[in-house]
């Protein structure tokens, strides 16, 4: 990985964290017949964190030949 990426994705996680540092306030989520209170940055942070592990992933599936 080049430099360029290393420096943008540093930065793309940093604001990724300050924004859920910010919003770390209860809110409610109901997905069906559930409902259940959590913090917010569990919300902004969980997609994040598994898009950034199964992104690779798929990319390598997928991936052109």
């Amino acid at each position: 990985m080049n430099i360029a990426l290393k420096v943008i994705a540093i930065i793309l996680l940093g604001v990724v964290i300050i924004f859920a540092v910010q919003n770390m306030a209860l809110v409610e989520v109901k997905f069906l017949f559930w409902s259940f209170e959590t913090n917010r940055i569990l919300i902004i942070g969980v997609p994040f964190v598994l898009g950034a592990l199964f992104g690779p992933m798929v990319y390598r599936v997928f991936k052109p030949r």
